[in-house]
């Protein structure tokens, strides 16, 4: 999918500056309402398939008793995120959505839901790029912090959304296509072993 293509290319530039700004660009708004184009998004059950299917046999592959190999008689879970995780990285935003952005502060509104995202300090976030050392089956505790987030050049990155700890095994970025006709949002799974992947979701602007 070209989109997922864009996207991770897009992540991947964005690790070259760790620090994260309060404020994107000049002339970045996300401002509007949009719709989800379902056929440009990917489908998360596939994505979870082809992704469980590729690290089993990674796994499979490895000599026994190396990190990461299957157990004997494939027993255990392929080393990527569970379904509860990969169900939570794409449950919100829904098919509608509603963006109000000024400066830097953005506002979705989806589902009756609203989230505010409000970057706190150019230097108190760094962009994650892995190392999610909580066991999958662990509850994560949930807290009233603010999102952990701030803009990478033309992009939010979402790094906590809730004040989870420990942090959810994904991360989040939102961008505009270069005509401003798309929001995508990329969301970039870690598995326990150091793999990770893309998911990426498409919505079409309604109204400016």
């Amino acid at each position: 999918m070209r989109w997922a293509v864009l996207c991770v290319m897009v992540w991947v530039a964005g690790c070259a500056s760790d620090k994260l700004a309060l404020a994107p660009p000049a002339g970045v708004d996300f401002t509007g309402r949009w719709r989800l184009n379902a056929a440009d998004s990917d489908d998360p059950q596939r994505v979870l398939l082809t992704q469980s299917e590729q690290a089993a046999e990674a796994a499979r592959s490895r000599p026994q008793g190396a990190p990461g190999a299957m157990p004997p008689l494939g027993l255990g879970a392929a080393p990527v995120p569970s379904v509860s995780a990969l169900s939570e990285g794409v449950a919100w935003p829904g098919r509608d959505l509603e963006v109000h952005q000024r400066e830097g502060v953005i506002i979705f509104r989806s589902g009756g839901v609203d989230r505010t995202y409000v970057p706190s300090s150019a230097d108190a976030h760094t962009v994650r790029r892995g190392d999610d050392s909580r066991r999958r089956d662990e509850p994560r505790g949930r807290s009233d912090a603010p999102p952990v987030c701030g803009w990478d050049e033309r992009t939010l990155v979402v790094l906590n959304e809730n004040g989870d700890d420990p942090p959810p095994p994904f991360q989040r970025r939102y961008d505009l296509s270069p005509d401003g006709a798309r929001l995508i949002e990329t969301v970039r799974y870690q598995g326990s072993f150091g793999e990770s992947f893309a998911l990426t979701r498409v919505w079409d602007r309604v109204t400016p």
